[in-house]
């Protein structure tokens, strides 16, 4: 009557290990899956971030090439008013001695003359 005591319990608790070892590999799976799906949003976390932290860098500089080129529009807007002041007054300006001033025939630019010459 002993053994067979014996032998109830070992069957027992031989299906009572077997019963745990499938619920801890269902558990190890489950985990395995839920470590991956966290690596995969620290990694999606991390690149996200990155990409941030480069488009700022890429922000700041086009925010600088920009504020350089309107003191550059500003310097040459400057330069071009001064040497239009500079064409006007000549212009106008008659020659010391009462003769008029040549001619001149100013190109599209606005920047190249042509004096004629009376031949």
């Amino acid at each position: 009557m002993e053994i067979m005591n014996v032998m109830y319990e070992l069957a027992t608790t031989k299906s009572a290990l077997e019963m745990a070892e499938t619920t801890i590999r269902k558990q190890r799976g489950k985990l395995l899956r839920k470590n991956i799906l966290i690596a995969g949003l620290l990694w999606f976390g991390v690149t996200a971030c990155r990409m941030l932290g480069e488009s700022d860098e890429k922000r700041k500089e086009a925010e600088e090439d920009a504020r350089k080129l309107k003191v550059a529009l500003a310097n040459t807007q400057q330069v071009l008013d001064e040497v239009n002041r500079k064409n006007s007054e000549q212009f106008w300006a008659e020659d010391s001695v009462g003769e008029p001033e040549p001619e001149k025939d100013i190109c599209c630019d606005g920047c190249a003359t042509i004096t004629k010459k009376d031949v």
